[in-house]
């Protein structure tokens, strides 16, 4: 694939990101007073990770992921639900992974710094829920950069 191609690639991926971060701003409300998403910053920083590792590879972005995760950013935003624009943000930050299967453990270990994590298992305890935090991010990027032969 031409170089240009490539860079044209990244640069909708990330203006894709940035309108994801933009609409997901709030996140770092969550994670500075909320005791259960203390540790949600640093669970990102884990998760992105792979993406950050595998962004300078010569594969082709995922358009397709980064308008879906738009989409999703923005639906959110109209209809008011934090989850909802954190997903879209997880979608398009995903959208920089090359094609396969580990894409989606990627998606699914997004959770790990969703303040809906700290909610659902609030009564385990602020130590437990950030802990958890951690270790969901470490066992995504484990998988993700080292993927089991069924997810390749």
């Amino acid at each position: 694939m031409k170089s240009s191609t490539l860079f044209q690639e990244r640069l909708a991926g990330i203006a894709a990101w940035l309108y994801a971060v933009w609409q997901s701003r709030d996140l770092s409300h969550a994670w500075m007073d909320s005791p259960y998403d203390k540790a949600g910053f640093l669970a990102f920083l884990i998760w992105c990770l792979p993406v950050l590792l595998k962004i300078w590879r010569e594969s082709p972005m995922r358009m397709g992921w980064f308008a879906a995760g738009v989409l999703i950013s923005l639906a959110g935003s109209i209809g008011e639900l934090n989850f909802v624009k954190y997903a879209g943000l997880a979608v398009v930050t995903c959208g920089f992974l090359p094609p396969g299967r580990v894409s989606w453990v990627q998606l699914a270990g997004a959770v790990c710094w969703m303040p809906l994590l700290g909610w659902v298992i609030s009564s385990g305890g602020v130590t437990a829920v950030n802990s958890l935090r951690v270790i969901t991010a470490l066992v995504t990027v484990f998988v993700v950069l080292r993927p089991p032969a069924f997810l390749r």
